[in-house]
């Protein structure tokens, strides 16, 4: 099981096929075309950021068609994927990302100046911001990448982390639940079968990815 790979047979099959619908934004891609910028950005976190199977890429942003091509593109080659509360103040997203030590930060430009104020005790955490108001970081890694099957992904399997989840800190502070592709992929089948979702349904995510 590698859930870097779902869009990968709709992409083949019936590339023309919606994959994704950002209401707030007005934005759709398809399967083909997120199967093209998932392996870019995949490929781009290895040529540009030296990263290697189990290091971490955190997120902090609001749900995107970016964000879903961030989960695709570290599942598919072995990188945990962080989610951030977007919620959280400065000072409880730096003792988040201080234990998580992610070697990139992807982040949508409405969060440009709370990532100017977090602190790391990391050195050299690569930043990219993505949207119309950001510095465009995140495209130009996807431009300056091939769309070619990263080799790596060849060696993801179920029993790998794939996510770290943050608890809600009721008890003291939050702690890292770290999920396999294996435990979510069993976690979407049981959703599957109790909401009789169809592959000709359209599911609205109406919660947040780092929930």
């Amino acid at each position: 099981v590698n859930l870097g790979k779902i869009p990968t047979k709709t992409a083949r099959l019936d590339p023309d096929r919606e994959a994704l619908i950002d209401i707030p934004n007005k934005r759709r891609i398809t399967y083909g075309e997120l199967e093209q910028r998932v392996k870019r950005l995949a490929n781009g976190l290895i040529d540009q950021f030296n990263v290697v199977k189990g290091d971490r890429v955190a997120v902090l942003s609001k749900n995107s068609i970016e964000y879903m091509e961030v989960y695709f593109a570290c599942a598919r080659i072995g990188l945990i994927i962080q989610p951030l509360n977007w919620r959280l103040g400065v000072q409880e997203l730096s003792r988040i990302l201080n234990d998580g030590e992610p070697n990139v930060l992807v982040h949508a430009d409405e969060y440009t100046d709370t990532v100017e104020q977090l602190e790391f005790k990391k050195a050299g955490v690569n930043k990219l911001s993505y949207g119309p108001e950001s510095d465009g970081s995140y495209e130009k890694v996807l431009t300056n990448s091939t769309d070619s099957e990263p080799a790596s992904s060849a060696k993801v399997g179920g029993d790998d982390p794939v996510m770290i989840l943050y608890t809600g800190g009721t008890t003291g502070e939050s702690k890292g639940a770290l999920h396999t592709h294996k435990s979510v992929y069993i976690g979407m089948m049981n959703q599957t079968v109790a909401e009789r979702i169809l592959p000709t349904d359209i599911y609205m995510l109406t919660g947040q990815m780092f929930h």
